[in-house]
């Protein structure tokens, strides 16, 4: 259950970081102002933070499929 909690996170703070990085960039190619690598920074750590998301939901699934085929190699004996 708390692996829900942290996966809902992790994507709501990737959303949010995803909307920081489009500023960034906007904000570099229109005004200037970020340097290339703080715009660059920005777009990793959204890239980190969905794959770690990812990553969370793949753990999960799996861990239900492995149950799954425990469950049933156990009715087979």
């Amino acid at each position: 259950m708390a692996s829900k909690l942290s996966l809902k996170a992790a994507d709501m703070l990737s959303w949010v970081l995803l909307v920081i990085a489009i500023i960034f960039a906007l904000w570099y190619i229109f005004g200037n102002s970020p340097t290339l690598e703080q715009t660059l920074l920005a777009a990793l750590t959204v890239s980190i933070i969905k794959l770690h998301a990812s990553f969370g939901k793949v753990r999960e699934t799996l861990g239900e499929v492995k149950g799954k085929i425990e469950e049933h190699l156990r009715n087979h004996k």
